[in-house]
């Protein structure tokens, strides 16, 4: 297994650049490094425990990697571009990276990760965590793609429908209820009569009154509440939408690179 992955992050260290630059435009780059990345990290961060050499040219490998997701990401989007990757300049600092060409890959990341930074126009949080904002990469997205604002018609019209129809059974159901209350009300209570060994004679009421019973399937009458799908708020529903039907290349890229923002 160790053989496996000096193999492999020597690959990276070789190859990677050249890779990405064939592959960069292809919309599923981001899930096959994502799929890396989460192999890689699982595997080599359990072999490595307790090397701090070790782990720190394993994070090494896994940021070339996810720089190698943002370069995918980018291409295929350029408006990533526009926000920060959340990366702290320092953030590196403490990697021991023994070799000189350990020392000129980190370089070349830090160098990727000042780059972004610098020609963003908004923080990180507006791509990983904002919801609803008008410069999030969601609104953002959205405001352009027709698919997501057809779906977003889609959902309201169908919603306005199931509103309608429960608009109907509510009138319905009021109107069964009133039905038996008025049948209840018209009615007098069902008294059975008992005789005892001495023929005086006793009135109960009958648990079987129809009375009693209009006014108890009256009261057990149920309707569920209609909830409109979405916020009234348009950009909250909007990026909800754009949530619903994201693209799979920004999802693999938004999960790995919030955890180098968290």
């Amino acid at each position: 297994m160790l053989f496996t992955l000096q193999a492999f992050e020597t690959w990276v260290a070789r190859n990677l650049d050249t890779w990405i630059k064939i592959h960069q435009s292809e919309w599923d780059t981001c899930g096959e490094l994502s799929n890396l990345i989460r192999t890689y990290h699982k595997v080599a961060a359990s072999l490595y425990l307790g090397n701090p050499i070790a782990t720190s040219n394993m994070i090494l490998t896994v940021v070339e990697l996810w720089i190698a997701c943002d370069k995918s990401a980018t291409c295929i989007d350029k408006t990533i571009l526009e926000y920060d990757v959340g990366i702290p300049e320092d953030g590196f600092q403490c990697l021991l990276l023994p070799s000189h060409s350990q020392m000129l890959r980190l370089k070349d990341a830090e160098n990727y990760v000042r780059s972004r930074v610098e020609a963003s126009s908004w923080p990180a949080l507006l791509t990983f965590q904002s919801f609803g904002h008008p410069n999030s990469f969601s609104a953002k997205y959205f405001s352009r793609s027709l698919p997501h604002q057809e779906l977003l018609k889609s959902i309201e019209a169908q919603a306005r429908e199931a509103r309608e129809a429960k608009r109907a059974e509510l009138r319905r159901v009021r109107g069964e209820y009133n039905a038996l209350i008025h049948s209840s009300n018209e009615m007098s209570c069902d008294m059975l009569v008992y005789q005892d060994t001495k023929d005086k004679t006793t009135k109960r009421h009958d648990p079987k009154c129809q009375k009693c019973s209009y006014r108890e399937k009256a009261q057990q009458l149920r309707i569920s509440a209609h909830v409109w799908p979405l916020t009234k708020m348009p950009l909250e529903a909007q990026s909800a939408v754009f949530e619903l039907k994201a693209p799979q290349w920004y999802g693999f890229w938004r999960g790995h690179g919030a955890i180098f923002a968290a």
